[in-house]
């Protein structure tokens, strides 16, 4: 994260093991400390979707058996370096 606690662009980039989705949570389905996990090692953002569809995105929940709440952001590519920083801007920290 920056300096000042919002989010950089590494926040919202894919990694290999990601397989094109983006993992994130529905706020709605859960809650703050449920999606963080461990507090001391991760922070949490959110991002209305339709932050995420302005940039030609897409979103769908995809429960999980340990995470109902669990949907994922399509669209990117891996090499991707604009969107991601365009996510970050959209989001905001949510502090537990």
């Amino acid at each position: 994260m920056n300096p000042d606690g919002s989010a950089t662009s590494r926040t919202f980039a894919l990694r290999a093991k990601d397989e094109g989705k983006l993992s994130v949570d529905v706020a709605s389905m859960t809650n703050p400390p449920t999606s963080i996990g461990d507090a001391s090692r991760f922070a949490l953002y959110e991002i209305q979707n339709l932050a995420i569809i302005r940039l030609g995105l897409s979103t769908f929940h995809e429960p999980l058996p340990a995470n109902p709440a669990h949907a994922v952001i399509v669209g990117m590519n891996i090499d991707d370096e604009i969107i991601p920083g365009r996510l970050a801007r959209a989001s905001r920290r949510v502090f537990l």
